[in-house]
């Protein structure tokens, strides 16, 4: 029913032109098998751009760090699981029952002051004075037995412009105390593909204007280049027609079942 791409390949193009025809061993057929990989290539970075983004919902609850410094940059406050010191002191009366709970200590303010018996400050990194803190916690049921909130914290500015991730407890232990935390960082892989998106398409794009530009002198480039995008539209097709028919055929199967079974029921029925 649908064209099978890889043995159309596989055959090999017959372009024609002013000066005849090219064989697929000619340059051709290598640009076109080219284009071709480099549609499949946009794709794939398309795809893997968006299902590697790191997404977060208002209404939802986070625990991990890289979440919860998105949550800040994306809505200007902790998510709903979060509870100041105070707050925590007197729903629960203890750590270990917040935590329990399903709590997170946070919200509380941050002093930005330098610490002399401390490795490390946050004023090594930002000229913000105003901060605020929050715990996370890696081992949640060892926080829990010890009742204590350990040394991983996010730092994060008044202006919820800047965010650090500590796991040394602000740098008393060792240095560095602060990593900072950035958009771009906190969703790195899909900002790499997306940027690899970007090239491919730029490349592609450059390559389709010459090939249109030049397609009176070249006209075996330019007929490669419709068929390869051509194929591709069709594989992209069968991609998605295939994974349907898959699904449906079977669903199909049992409808008409299911139908059967209506009806012979219904005329037993009518014969008693």
């Amino acid at each position: 029913m649908f064209p099978n791409v890889l043995q159309y390949y596989s055959q090999g193009f017959n372009f024609r032109g002013e000066h005849g025809r090219r064989s697929m061993k000619t340059a051709g057929f290598s640009k076109s098998w080219i284009v071709f990989f480099c549609f499949l290539i946009t794709l794939l970075c398309f795809v893997l751009a968006v299902t590697t983004r790191v997404r977060v919902s208002e209404k939802k609850e986070y625990y991990s760090a890289e979440q919860v410094a998105l949550y800040l940059y994306a809505y200007k406050h902790l998510p709903s699981n979060f509870l100041s010191e105070q707050e925590a002191e007197e729903e629960f009366g203890s750590v270990s029952l917040c935590l329990a709970a399903g709590y997170n200590i946070g919200g509380d303010v941050f002093y930005a002051a330098k610490r002399e018996d401390y490795r490390d400050w946050i004023g090594n990194y930002s000229d913000k004075t105003s901060f605020f803190e929050c715990d996370i916690y890696p081992d949640r049921a060892q926080s829990i037995s010890q009742g204590e909130r350990g040394d991983v914290r996010l730092v994060y500015s008044s202006d919820y412009t800047e965010v650090y991730f500590t796991d040394n407890h602000y740098g008393q232990y060792e240095s560095p105390g602060f990593v900072y935390y950035s958009r771009f960082s906190l969703n790195a892989l899909s900002n790499s593909f997306w940027i690899a998106f970007g090239v491919v398409c730029f490349a592609q794009a450059a390559f389709v204007l010459e090939a249109y530009l030049f397609r009176r002198r070249r006209p075996a480039l330019w007929e490669g280049l419709c068929e390869a995008v051509e194929h591709f539209v069709w594989f992209c097709f069968e991609l998605v027609i295939i994974p349907v028919c898959l699904v449906a055929y079977p669903v199909q199967i049992l409808y008409l079942k299911y139908k059967k079974r209506k009806k012979e029921k219904k005329e037993n029925k009518t014969k008693e």
